[in-house]
């Protein structure tokens, strides 16, 4: 598929100043702040998911999943919550209220699997990202605000390398059936725009990184974040829907921003939590 100039330049502008403004949003908001606008991000999320599910004619429910997301956020803030229970909570709430109005009991089933799905997809990358956010060291309590943005900047290069470079050059299709212009060459540039990442990352800020551990980092980023995009691509498309939202110009909604992230988040915490504190 040839470069459509139109479309590149939409993406490329959103592109900066998104980057320029979670640049900021990153480095200078307040803990509380941050965390709020994820919290944010999950309640608009959350609706996004309720459309896609209603394309498969399917009732996902809003409440337990920005519930769960706020509830798992708070779990850094209050000592009496554990995030271990965040999995039950998110189950009982799914299965309480899908015996409320409109109930159908011929759905309810339906009802609850399409809410566990949104909740486990939001609270992967929300609650992910406000775990790495509040990770600091011994020397630094900024750390976590580096990782936050290691992180998107791992996601970002692979991402820009993969939509540069396929639609100029992919011609083997991977998905054809979930994502037709997914191909073969695209992956290829999203590994190493991954790898060009991470390395910089090492380069610069985390010169603790050792190669074994840039590795990692890279097939984590590549494997899960390509698996991620395809399984939201796939919901997108049975729902028949191109993008999940309009909140980012050119790049669709909250769902579409974090598709990459909310298998790889998990991973980037645990493994970053114990290389850098």
């Amino acid at each position: 598929m040839a470069l459509q100039l139109k479309k590149l330049v939409k993406r490329s502008a959103t592109t900066f100043v998104g980057a320029g403004l979670i640049l900021a949003i990153v480095l200078f908001l307040p803990k509380w702040a941050f965390h709020s606008l994820l919290m944010g991000c999950g309640i608009v999320g959350a609706y996004e998911f309720r459309a896609i599910a209603k394309g498969f004619e399917i009732r996902a429910m809003t409440v337990p999943i920005v519930i769960s997301v706020g509830y798992g956020i708070l779990t850094l803030y209050i000592d009496g919550l554990d995030l271990n229970w965040l999995p039950y909570l998110t189950v009982a709430l799914a299965c309480l209220l899908s015996l409320t109005p409109p109930n159908d009991v011929r759905t309810s089933l339906h009802t609850v699997g399409a809410t566990l799905v949104g909740s486990a997809y939001l609270c992967l990358s929300m609650v992910g990202l406000s775990y790495i956010f509040a990770i600091s060291s011994a020397e630094s309590d900024v750390r976590g605000r580096h990782l936050v943005l290691f992180c998107f900047f791992i996601v970002w290069m692979g991402d820009s390398a993969a939509y540069l470079l396929g639609s100029a050059f992919g011609k083997h299709k991977i998905a054809k059936t979930i994502s037709p212009n997914k191909s073969l060459e695209g992956a290829i540039a999203n590994l190493l725009g991954n790898a060009l990442a991470v390395w910089i990352g090492k380069s610069t800020l985390f010169p603790e990184l050792s190669w074994t551990n840039v590795v990692m980092l890279v097939l984590v980023f590549f494997i899960f974040g390509l698996f991620g995009d395809l399984v939201e691509s796939s919901w997108k498309r049975g729902s028949q829907i191109k993008d999940s939202g309009h909140l980012f110009p050119g790049h669709g909604g909250v769902l579409d921003r974090v598709d990459s992230i909310f298998l790889t988040a998990p991973i980037f915490y645990v493994l970053m939590r114990v290389i850098v504190e």
